[in-house]
């Protein structure tokens, strides 16, 4: 029945008003007998007819009336939330940093105060103000030589960490010697021949940058794959190009900070020697002298560095770009609990960006494409899996749930 539909009782309280209206004109008429019964049947008719057109009537108009009192609510609600998101906005108190750190903590107060979608737009307009990486440059402050990140957008910025010295090569003839050309501090000398020591070194570098985009094609493949079977399975609209990178480099960037957090911290000096950044000493050697938890943790900052600098340039990062980046967003030797602590923070907001840029679906997609499988030994644990979720099999095999 709709909502203008009338009723049974309208039907009956139409019925009566027709029997009197009827009777009324039946008695009332001045002509014969079959005149008299004529003019109350046509009598009782408009009445009955007067009656229901009022009672739908009356129901428009209580629709009406309603419709409108919930335009007045909406609009309250509207003005009312408005207010509490302008006086919210006021009281936000940055703890400083670039306008990009501003514009992220002003996001997440947003959120932290009620405000989800209003913080979400607030990190696609913090895009515009990420800073676009371009090197690290050495020039000399106060008679000693500082670091500095070099951007396109911002102006430069000292890193806190002590610069490692990038020594200018001087061939004698016989031997090759090093000098620092910003303190002028000579580097040592050695022959022209590389040692076996240095070549190994320089494979291991390679090798770990070369696990981190090996694994990171992984992903591409994975995510894809994922991705076409929910939209068969699902029907879902397709990703567009631009929300598939993202999404695919948010999977990265998330299964390395998972891969992080399931070790056990390193210490920053361990760390530097699974990047062969301790001067002085062969490559190879720290790579073993770091430990596995280190060479671990290396290797997952790459791969979240590498993925990073793609979703925010668009292009493919040269390996020594990797490496100076991820000592903005990764522990240093001689860093402070409170920078670790920044830094960490940073990273969380940069993968809340890519999250962003990837879309609702590409974010449902990565989450459940690198949410933890669960083990499933009975068909009591199968059957409370939910549809689509991933689940190791009794014979070890990653299996679907349909």
């Amino acid at each position: 029945m709709g909502m203008f539909d009338v009723t049974e009782e309208d039907r009956k309280a139409a019925l009566a008003q027709a029997l009197i209206q009827g009777g009324f004109y039946a008695m009332a008429g001045r002509g014969n007998a079959l005149q008299n019964v004529a003019m109350g049947g046509i009598g009782a008719m408009n009445a009955y007819n007067n009656s229901m057109a009022g009672a739908q009537d009356a129901k428009l108009n209580k629709a009406k009336a309603a419709e409108y009192e919930q335009t007045i609510v909406d609009k309250q609600a509207k003005s009312k939330r408005a207010l509490a998101y302008a006086n919210t906005r006021a009281g936000f108190k940055s703890d400083g940093g670039s306008s990009y750190d501003k514009a992220l903590q002003m996001a997440d107060y947003l959120e932290a105060q009620g405000f989800p979608e209003e913080a979400d737009k607030q990190r696609e307009q913090a895009l515009k103000f990420a800073p676009q990486y371009k090197g690290l440059e050495t020039i000399m402050q106060d008679g000693k030589p500082v670091v500095l990140q070099t951007y396109g957008n911002q102006p430069p910025t000292a890193t806190p960490y002590s610069p490692k010295p990038e020594y200018k090569q001087v061939d004698t003839g016989s031997s090759v010697g090093f000098y620092d050309p910003v303190t002028g501090q000579g580097g040592g000398s050695f022959g022209k021949t590389m040692t076996p020591g240095e070549m190994a070194g320089n494979e291991v570098a390679r090798g770990n940058l070369g696990v981190a985009q090996g694994q990171l094609g992984i992903a591409r493949e994975r995510l894809n794959l994922d991705r076409q079977k929910s939209e068969a399975e699902k029907g879902e609209k397709p990703l567009t190009e631009g929300q598939a990178s993202s999404a695919m480099y948010y999977g990265m960037m998330k299964t390395a900070s998972q891969d992080i957090n399931s070790i056990k911290q390193p210490n920053t000096i361990a760390v530097a020697g699974a990047r062969g950044d301790v001067p002085y000493v062969p490559k190879a050697v720290q790579n073993w002298a770091a430990g596995e938890d280190a060479q671990k943790y290396a290797q997952a900052s790459l791969q979240w560095t590498e993925a990073m600098l793609r979703m925010t340039t668009g292009a493919t990062a040269p390996p020594e770009e990797v490496l100076r980046t991820s000592k903005t967003f990764f522990p240093q030797i001689g860093d402070s609990p409170e920078l670790i602590k920044q830094k960490n923070a940073r990273r969380a907001d940069m993968e809340k960006l890519a999250a962003v840029k990837a879309g609702a679906a590409g974010k449902a997609q990565v989450d459940a494409a690198t949410a933890p499988q669960k083990a499933v030994s009975s068909q009591q644990q199968y059957d409370s899996l939910p549809s689509g979720a991933i689940y190791t099999a009794p014979d070890g095999t990653q299996r679907r749930k349909k």
